[in-house]
């Protein structure tokens, strides 16, 4: 792919050092905008630009795209497609390991007493039912993957809040909660854009699996195309003060609330709009 050409959203940063893309290799040949891109004429664009976090110095910027010949939209962190089923990219045995009681994750929740998970009771995995344990590590490595530090009982015992993942769109909660909750407005309107792409057949996101036709929905979807429920996801955008009803446990939010927390008392994000 020596001859492709790298372009980039607006706003590209580094931190906490804002460097410039070069230094990490990358040479764009040009800057996303919502109109005048070369593809125009196969691929439609649509900007999420917010204002600036961190003392004015950083902007977030979501780019989704829709190419029309294969009814595909393309996003990248806004939000994911959490299946029941592990993405076959993942290694069978790193499932079972994360899943069974005696791995190296648990054992460690328990020995160093993470959030008082020494003594709470677990899933119950074991490696001679080498599927339930890889069943049991993918819902620990989706609950990781997403919170990055999720309460220990939902960690030992990940099965209530997974379900009220899984089959869904969900809003990446560290997106979530350093951006998007404070831009309500803005981020709402721009799912409502992407939205207009109604006979989209799959939505792609740069993590998690793809979500295409009716294939792994649960029944509170079923019937909607992907682009209304990755629209669905959004939901919360409405209100002034919701959160996104996929995270079940707002205990699982701890660790991300505690950054947030730091970053406001330093006044590098704003305090939601009420």
């Amino acid at each position: 792919m020596l001859t492709a050409e790298v372009w980039i959203a607006p706003g590209q940063f580094s931190f906490p050092l804002n460097l410039p893309n070069e230094f990490f290799g990358i040479f764009p040949t040009g800057t996303i905008a919502n109109e005048d891109m070369p593809w125009a004429t196969e691929i439609d664009t649509k900007l999420l630009k917010l204002p600036s976090l961190f003392w004015g110095n950083y902007t977030y910027c979501e780019a989704a795209f829709y190419h029309r010949d294969s009814k595909s939209v393309l996003v990248t962190d806004a939000a994911v497609f959490v299946d029941r089923k592990p993405p076959d990219v993942i290694p069978f045995d790193s499932l079972v390991d994360l899943g069974a009681e005696d791995g190296f994750t648990i054992s460690l929740l328990r020995a160093v007493d993470f959030r008082g998970g020494r003594t709470l009771p677990g899933a119950g995995a074991t490696r001679a039912d080498p599927k339930g344990c890889a069943s049991v590590g993918w819902k620990r490595m989706a609950l990781f993957s997403l919170f990055i530090a999720p309460d220990a009982k939902n960690i030992l015992k990940p099965s209530s809040s997974f379900e009220g993942m899984a089959g869904k769109f969900v809003v990446s909660p560290i997106v979530y909660e350093i951006v998007f909750q404070f831009y309500r407005s803005k981020v709402g309107a721009w799912a409502e854009d992407v939205g207009r792409w109604r006979d989209a057949r799959r939505v792609i996101s740069a993590h998690f699996p793809i979500c295409e036709g009716n294939n792994n929905v649960n029944p509170f979807n079923r019937g909607a195309s992907p682009v209304a429920r990755f629209v669905r996801a959004f939901d919360w955008a409405k209100s002034t003060d919701a959160a996104p009803v996929e995270y079940v446990d707002r205990d699982d939010l701890a660790s991300l609330e505690l950054v947030v927390g730091a970053l406001r008392f330093i006044r590098a994000v704003p305090v939601p709009t009420k």
